[in-house]
């Protein structure tokens, strides 16, 4: 035991040696000595508690970067001895384990940092991006989908009443289908799924209901489990839902055909099991059809359409996405306004998923197959959309067809893209090639037939999101308005003007550097943000096609603009930063965290695009947002219980929303949540209340948010991101739990604003 006077005494000499070892950049030996003395002489904490933290998240980067993860977890549990009561040593750690890929760990941290600070607004976030990497999003559409649940609910009772009571459902998740089986008289179900957080989960749910002894849980997936080591003997029946909206793209062939030659009873007639009814799998067939559609919307979500007279007077070439998939999803259903049909719906691909041998040829067919249709009407294919009809048995159907009315809500439809435009006639036969090699479904027009209706033309490739941009008519017209004001009041005019352009595409500089040449002579030197080849191509032929001669064009890649900064001293007359919001409908927080330094490279009298800022919000109730957001319970048992459970993983905020394709009611009109204008934004937090009058009695179940940008000082050049044109979606924030409001009630809305996150808050003593 060291003597208090002593103790302190040598404190004072290790908090010496530690400041010494920071100032030279020896932050492993200074933390140590840092940590020393606070253990020696906690009264130091508050001295040294700035610099200790700064040592502290130096030295484990650093560690982080040499991967000495035992070293950098040890550091952790000395500053957290020292600092229990930091948020910033807690969210330090958090973000650490989420690097690292240790998830559930960091979503512990991030709990903590809420237990000490509840309005931490990073952490808030954090913890729902952790939160979506644990749970799929989809597991709340699939629990909410009562047509989909009561199907497979009754096909498993019929099996189960023929005599199959040793089941292997493949993909568990929540573990719904092997409750249903325990329920109807299952004497022992197998449950596997590759994610150790659902096998957490289902067993959770299993324990609330009593069924952990009627149900083992497997932590593999099907084709990893081997018998007698996984599961003692072979099954006769298999369950599984593992389809997505083109059925095969969670690997249900290769799942299917590992099961009947690894799990599944190949031969009933023989002694040993003699007495159980053939093997078989629920769903037993899949057929999938395809329809070609006509849809402004989609169209301009995969090429560049040119029909914007505002952009008249320049030359933009003929723009097509860049598709990481084969192909989408979209309800087509809420797009009914918005969707042709060209045909009658052609069936594509049958797979009786009873027929091991059938499954085998269907997974290995290289080959295209040709299906021809008779087209039903003129039009332009933009895509060729596809639904499928499961047969669960021989007399329980689930269809995902965009007309049928008791649809399964869970799946949308897959969406082919034809990115280049094929235009087709009344009564043309149009074939399909179709494809399913290793149990990748794939759709497209003849590669002849495409070459033919586009051999004039000449395609360059963009991000499906910059060709959203170009395609958003509001927003280039405000652009070309812009860049016309801009290049009219540049002063003076023998001076060349210097623009920095941080936007995902550099459009509007594009277009002022034309203007401000072809009006007045005055070329201009731009440094742009390039996140990839394509934006450098596009700057290129727009440069060319225009005959548009900067004096200098530096693009640049800079993963971290802060470093960039401290790379270049440059000034600017204009700085654009036109994605202060991302494309989901959510702020651009590293954007926005940076608008204080750009600040600081403006040259005297430059500006900041866009000027103004503005989140608008709206109080609605919807049922669909509830419903993709959480598991509702009902009247069924199952489900309530698996609500319970899962509700836990619920996150407040949905983005990439398109307001104009749900229904919802508004319950009240629309306010503003916040306005910012980049000139003047700091990174101190922002927190205020504002009273939003009731116009409707309803559940409030959630904010719809969306931004409106004021692009110049001085002028009224706005854009709002509201419609389902705009390049922008929308997102709102859920109410957790929803609540009743009544017809000119007052409701009291927290709105706090951290390093560009955004958090809302509802005042419990505001709600009527």
């Amino acid at each position: 035991m060291i003597p208090q006077a002593n103790a302190k005494s040598i404190a004072s000499i290790h908090r010496n040696l530690g400041l010494s070892m920071f100032e030279e950049g020896q932050y492993g030996r200074a933390f140590a000595h840092f940590s020393l003395a606070l253990t020696l002489e906690p009264a130091l904490k508050a001295d040294l508690r700035d610099i200790y933290l700064a040592c502290l998240y130096t030295w484990c980067d650093k560690l982080e970067s040499e991967e000495k993860l035992s070293e950098l977890f040890v550091c952790y549990e000395q500053a957290i001895s020292s600092y229990g009561d930091s948020v910033d040593v807690h969210f330090s750690l958090a973000n650490q384990l989420n690097r690292l890929g240790h998830i559930k760990e960091a979503a512990k941290f991030y709990k903590k940092c809420l237990v000490l600070d509840s309005n931490h607004i990073p952490s808030f976030h954090n913890l729902a991006g952790v939160y979506n990497k644990l749970v799929e999003r989809w597991h709340f559409r699939m629990l909410n989908d009562k047509v989909r649940n009561c199907a497979y609910k009754q096909a498993i009772a019929r099996k189960i009443a023929e005599g199959h009571l040793e089941i292997l459902d493949i993909g568990t998740g929540t573990g719904l289908l092997s409750i249903f089986a325990v329920e109807n008289g299952a004497k022992q179900v197998y449950a596997c799924d590759h994610s150790p957080v659902m096998v957490e989960i289902a067993s959770e749910i299993f324990q609330k209901m009593g069924y952990l002894n009627k149900v083992k849980l497997i932590e593999k997936t099907s084709t990893e489990l081997s018998i007698p080591n996984d599961v003692p003997n072979r099954v006769s029946l298999i369950v599984t839902e593992t389809m997505d909206a083109g059925v095969f793209g969670e690997n249900l062939l290769e799942t299917v055909i590992h099961a009947w030659k690894e799990l599944l009873v190949l031969n009933p007639n023989s002694i040993e099991v003699s007495s159980l009814p053939p093997s078989c799998c629920i769903p037993q067939a899949v057929t999938i059809y395809a329809v070609p559609i006509q849809s402004a919307y989609l169209a301009k979500k995969y090429r560049y359409c040119k029909n914007q007279p505002e952009l008249s007077s320049v030359n933009l070439r003929n723009f097509v996405a860049i598709l990481d998939e084969p192909y989408d999803s979209e309800d087509l259903r809420r797009l009914s306004n918005n969707v042709c049909y060209l045909s009658k719906p052609v069936q594509i691909i049958t797979a009786n998923l009873n027929n091991p041998e059938g499954l085998s040829q269907l997974y290995g067919m290289r080959e295209m197959n040709s299906q021809v249709l008779k087209v039903a009407c003129c039009g332009r294919v933009d895509a060729i959309a596809c639904f499928f009809k499961v047969n669960l048995d021989e007399n329980i159907v689930l269809s995902t067809s965009p007309w049928t009315l008791r649809v399964a809500s869970c799946w949308e439809q897959a969406i082919f893209p034809c990115v280049k435009p094929v235009y087709v006639t009344s009564g043309e036969e149009l074939s399909l090639n179709v494809n399913c090699f290793k149990g990748k479904v794939s759709v497209h027009l003849p590669e002849e037939k495409i070459t033919e209706a586009n051999k004039s033309l000449q395609f360059s490739k963009l991000l499906q999101d910059n060709i959203r941009l170009l395609n958003d008519v509001e927003l280039m017209n405000t652009l070309k308005t812009a860049a016309a004001e801009l290049s009219l009041s540049h002063s003076p005019s023998d001076t060349p003007c210097s623009i920095l352009d941080l936007s995902s595409v550099p459009i509007l500089s594009l277009l002022f550097m034309h203007d401000i040449q072809k009006s007045r002579g005055i070329r201009c030197d731009l440094r742009y943000f390039t996140g990839d080849d394509t934006v450098q191509n596009f700057v290129k032929l727009y440069l060319e096609d225009n005959k548009v001669l900067p004096l200098d064009l530096k693009p640049f890649f800079a993963e971290d603009l802060f470093s960039f900064f401290l790379q270049h001293e440059e000034m600017y007359d204009i700085i654009i930063v036109n994605n202060l919001v991302l494309p989901d409908g959510t702020l651009n927080d590293r954007m926005f965290l940076a608008l204080p330094v750009l600040r600081k490279r403006l040259k005297t009298n430059g500006i900041i695009i866009p000027e103004k800022l503005t989140c608008m919000g709206q109080f609605i109730n919807c049922d669909w947002l509830s419903k993709v957001s959480s598991v509702v319970p009902d009247s069924e048992n199952e489900i309530s219980e698996i609500a319970t459970v899962l509700n836990q993983y619920q996150v407040p905020i949905h983005c990439n929303l398109n307001l104009d394709s749900i229904e919802y009611d508004e319950l009240s009109f629309e306010f503003e949540l916040f306005s910012i204008t980049t000139i003047e934004a700091s990174e101190e937090k922002l927190h205020s209340d504002i009273s939003v009058s009731i116009t409707r009695t309803g559940i409030l179940s959630a904010t719809a948010m969306w931004f409106v940008v004021n692009l110049l000082p001085k002028m009224s050049l706005i854009v709002s991101f509201k419609s389902s044109e705009s390049s922008v979606d929308q997102s709102a924030c859920l109410m957790m739990p929803p609540c009743r409001v009544s017809v000119d009630s007052m409701v009291i809305l927290n709105v706090g604003l951290e390093k560009g996150l955004l958090k809302l808050t509802m005042n419990p003593g505001a709600l009527p």
